[in-house]
Order: C-alpha cells, then structure tokens, then sequence
C-alpha cells in the first residue's frame, strides 16, 4: 500500500526555526556593537566638539582655532638655553575684559597687562616690541583644555597707573631697565576664542565664585625676539647659538610631580 508522506506547515515553521538558529550560531556575523561604538564619539571628541580652522586677523595675528579643545601643558618645552632662568622674564600686570554692553560705545576688549623685567643689564628691543612675537593662549582649569588661542601679536609699550601709551623713541628701540620698567599690553582678539566661548569663560572659575587660582582658566604669553637672545648671551657670557630668544609668562602652574 503506497502512503503519501509530506510534512504539514507547523512542522516546516520547526524546521525553519531550527535551520535560523544554527546559521545563527555558525555564520559570524557583523560587530554591530563595535560600529555603534566607533560612530559615537569619544570623550575627547565631544569635549571638543567640531574642528574650525585657523584664520587670520584684522589686525594682524592668526587665530588658532584648529586647537580649540585640545589638551596642553602650561609652560612649553623650552626652545633653548636660559629660558627657564629668573630673568629677563615677563611679569604680570593683571588681565581681564571690558564690555560695554549693546547700549554702551565700542566693543567688548580683553586685554593683558605685562612689564618685562630685563635684570641687571638694560635690554632694548626694536619697536615695535617683539612685532608680531607674541602668542596668547588659554586653558580651561583643571583638564588644561584650549579656551582660546593666537599667534602674531604685537603689544603696545605703555606707562603709568593709566596704561598711558608710549611713543616710539628717535633710535627706534624701547629700553627696559630694572628702575624704569615700561609695561606691554597685548589685546586678545574675540575672534580667537574658541567656538562655544566667550570673554567670560576667560575669566569664570571652576567652582564658581573660587579664591583658589588654580580654579580660573590658565593664561600662557610668550614672546619672541632675536634681541632676546643676545642679551642672554652677555648676561651668561657665553655664544649666542643654543640661547633661547624667547620669554614665557603662565598664569598658574602645578606643583612638580601633580598630574596634568
């Protein structure tokens, strides 16, 4: 006697199934988590945020605005010999903004006050001082990340409790004594700070309201001038090759051996 044997449809849906879960466990299969990991952005990345490109300045100066974000270190390596030395140095006059607001004149300015504390020697520079030396930049407190940051400035050679600016002497040169010490004033450009910040960032601690210096955003100016580098080399009495032309100031530093 001849039987028809076929299966009825529950048993091909089992069979079905059974065949879905061995491909399942044989066939490897794409990393779908590692691609959602790869697609998010890490922690570096979201802090930050998109890259934007180096511009230059009205006035004069680049913008370094390809860095924003980044983490640094307050005071760069030294580019050679007696840079880390007591003197000559760039000392502090305070630093801090001003605006007007959308009813007041002008425009909002950020402005660094500095005196150069040549040491036992006087040091006459060429005006203008260090012209298009100098380099500002700022970093958040704590992570050290890139607030703002510019290139190529030159500073303004003034006088007096009132910033009163000097005029450029007959000979072309500003000498700095130890008994005469003439101040600088560098304006940072808003245009260098990063995107998503503003003057105020500049200036706000971490926590709010802090007596603490290390809390408040780190201030990095350097300047650079050939003259520099001659005077070192009188001052050390030895070759002028190898001696650093260039004046680091930072706002706030960590203590040897604290993290960074």
């Amino acid at each position: 006697m001849r039987r028809d044997f076929s299966l009825s449809g529950r048993s091909w849906l089992l069979i079905l199934l059974l065949l879905a879960v061995l491909a399942a466990l044989l066939v490897p299969w794409p990393d779908v988590e590692g691609r959602l990991r790869a697609a998010l952005p890490d922690d570096d990345d979201a802090t930050r945020g998109p890259a934007a490109a180096d511009r230059p300045l009205p006035g004069g100066g680049t913008a370094v605005l390809s860095r924003c974000g980044e983490r640094g270190t307050p005071r760069p390596s030294p580019r050679g010999t007696g840079e880390r030395e007591e003197l000559p140095a760039l000392v502090p006059g305070g630093h801090g903004y001003r605006d007007p607001g959308p009813r007041g004149k002008g425009r909002a300015r950020f402005t660094l006050g500095l005196s150069l504390a040549p040491g036992s020697s006087p040091l006459a520079l060429r005006a203008p001082v260090a012209g298009g030396g100098f380099t500002v930049e700022v970093y958040s407190a704590h992570d050290f990340r890139l607030l703002a940051a510019v290139r190529g400035l030159s500073a303004d050679v003034v006088e007096g409790p009132e910033d009163k600016l000097v005029r450029v002497p007959r000979s072309g040169r500003f000498t700095f004594t130890e008994k005469q010490r003439l101040g600088l004033r560098l304006e940072l450009p808003r245009a260098a700070v990063c995107p998503g910040h503003d003057f105020a960032d500049l200036m706000a601690s971490d926590p709010v309201h802090s007596n603490d210096t290390q809390d408040y955003p780190v201030f990095v100016v350097t300047m650079t001038d050939p003259a520099l580098r001659e005077h070192r080399a009188r001052v050390l009495g030895t070759s002028p090759r190898g001696v650093s032309d260039r004046l680091v100031w930072v706002s706030w530093e960590p203590e040897a051996g604290e993290a960074v």
